[in-house]
């Protein structure tokens, strides 16, 4: 079977790229442990019944987990999850993606240069 004891994780992955590239691993590694990230926990039952009215029985070995890449203790607590339960990673998607917006100050002298051009 494809995938058989395989490990793969999948961040970002409550919609868009992420979620289809999980339930595309999920459909083609039927053996796998498939692990699905996301920051919210509120949308988990959500997601795994859509999962599985996506693609059925295929969504038997994925499991949605909550990690914030924002927020170290979250990493670290899905890190232990999966080094006590599989001891191993096989397959890392990391598509989800942190934004650290510059403060003001830094887009300030551009548009200080524009003002007299208005």
């Amino acid at each position: 079977m494809a995938g058989a004891g395989h490990v793969v994780v999948v961040t970002g992955a409550s919609r868009g790229i992420g979620y289809s590239i999980g339930k595309e691993l999920a459909t083609r590694m039927p053996g796998a442990s498939v692990y699905l990230t996301i920051r919210q926990v509120q949308n988990i039952q959500a997601l795994e019944a859509t999962l599985r009215r996506d693609i059925g029985v295929s969504s038997d070995n994925v499991k949605f987990r909550m990690m914030d890449l924002k927020d170290k203790r979250s990493i670290t607590k899905f890190v232990d999850v999966i080094k006590k339960k599989h001891n191993r990673l096989d397959i890392l998607v990391n598509n989800a993606a942190v934004y650290h917006k510059p403060p003001a100050s830094v887009h300030q002298p551009m548009y200080s240069a524009l003002i007299p051009l208005l």
